[in-house]
């Protein structure tokens, strides 16, 4: 019996693999510093894929099968922010819609506020309203012996951030809120 379970899934993975069945990788972030939102819920569509997400932490890269989202017909996909005590998608604080492309790797990086009128405005005027920042993801070094570096200022009060490191030229020298630059290569071993 176990023997045909095994053979089972060796087969679902094989035709997975020849059938290509499409789909993107996704690592979610909680990077929003408002108290309200300590833990949160987040969804794809109407599925919950990161329960109890706390502010500053980070899932591993999520595999979501194309497929099994797009059953309503729609060639996008809507992330919502919702609270950690939720039943359900409906009570999102906020969602996002956006049109993966097959096969690649994403960060959405939940930040801002829900209330920006409650905290220090931003001091060069950017909206901290409750967002989701989607960028390019990557889960391997770009070359042998170097890093792949992505950097996003979140921090809603402040003018801008830099990333220095000693023996590189700056890799993020002037970033306002909300902004995310990348550094495909640097420090070689």
């Amino acid at each position: 019996r176990v023997l045909f379970r095994s053979i089972g899934l060796l087969l679902a993975g094989v035709a997975s693999a020849v059938f290509g069945q499409a789909e993107v990788r996704i690592q979610l972030i909680h990077n929003s510093s408002d108290p309200v939102l300590e833990k949160v819920d987040i969804y794809v569509n109407h599925n919950k894929v990161a329960n109890n997400l706390h502010f500053r932490q980070a899932t591993d890269f999520i595999t979501l099968p194309l497929e099994d989202l797009y059953a309503d017909g729609s060639d996008y996909l809507t992330l919502s922010v919702a609270p950690a005590t939720a039943n359900s998608v409906s009570a999102a604080y906020y969602s996002l819609p956006f049109k993966p492309v097959e096969d690649q790797d994403y960060v959405a990086m939940v930040m801002g506020l829900l209330n920006p009128a409650d905290f220090a405005s931003n001091p060069q005027g950017h909206n901290t309203e409750l967002d989701i920042l989607m960028m390019r993801g990557r889960t391997q070094a770009p070359t042998p012996n170097k890093i792949a570096l992505a950097f996003v200022n979140g921090v809603t009060d402040s003018r801008s951030c830099g990333v220095f490191a000693d023996g590189v030229e700056p890799i993020a020298s002037v970033t306002p809120y909300h902004a995310a630059l990348r550094s495909e290569e640097h420090m070689s071993e």
